[in-house]
């Protein structure tokens, strides 16, 4: 772990411009790290132990698919750059955008020419293992197999989301106990708007409407599987 360099610093801030609109740049006050695991490069201002934990677990999810699917491509040939925000406030300005307003989530990915990015709130009150699992699981479907119908990138990402390793054990497709709520409490999506809905489709984006879309397309998947 060393503190960023200003030249990290500028590739950080350069690599963030090129994967969303324009936005004020970080405040010299904030204090960001820079931390390598043997896969992963995190920039982060969540502090050295919760950025290790973050690095931790990509690793070991990293290492179960590797034995779970063999032939799963790892490796991007271009780099993947992790920001992890120190908390909402610090991730709102960064946030992607809809009809002008920002995007409440915890996380996103964007795949870009140059390289891969995936941004997370840091602090998401025990949720975080979950975040950086789905966000990741969307960087190994974009780097093996393009670009996948949204509600199988999105099940996906939700299916591995609650992956656990225990010892010798891991454990993948445990229940979303918030999906399995929401199925029970709300009316289905018929599944040809589900198949419809793109990423600039109200469902997708619209609070009021995504957890249907989420959880339904969870479902859908942990169905097939």
């Amino acid at each position: 772990m060393k503190s960023l360099t200003l030249h990290a610093a500028t590739l950080a801030v350069s690599v963030w411009a090129l994967a969303v609109p324009a936005r004020a740049l970080p405040s010299p006050k904030d204090s960001w790290i820079e931390v390598h695991t043997t896969s992963f490069t995190l920039f982060s201002e969540a502090g050295e132990r919760k950025t290790r934990e973050i690095g931790a677990d990509l690793e070991r999810l990293r290492d179960a698919l590797s034995q779970l699917s063999p032939g799963l491509v790892l490796s991007s040939p271009t780099p993947t750059y992790i920001f992890v925000f120190r908390n909402a406030a610090s991730f709102q300005p960064y946030q992607r955008t809809y009809n002008g307003k920002p995007l409440p989530s915890g996380g996103y990915f964007l795949g870009r020419q140059l390289a891969n990015y995936v941004a997370i709130n840091g602090n998401q009150h025990g949720d975080e293992r979950a975040i950086i699992y789905h966000e990741y699981i969307h960087y190994l479907m974009y780097n093996n197999y393009g670009h996948l119908p949204l509600w199988l990138h999105e099940g996906l990402a939700e299916y591995y989301s609650t992956f656990q390793v225990a010892s010798d054990e891991a454990r993948v497709g445990l229940p979303i106990p918030e999906h399995v709520l929401w199925l029970r409490q709300h009316s289905f999506i018929p599944l040809a708007t589900l198949f419809a809905v793109d990423e600039r489709s109200p469902e997708y984006n619209e609070s009021s409407r995504r957890g249907s879309y989420y959880a339904e397309s969870w479902a859908l998947v942990h169905y097939l599987i």
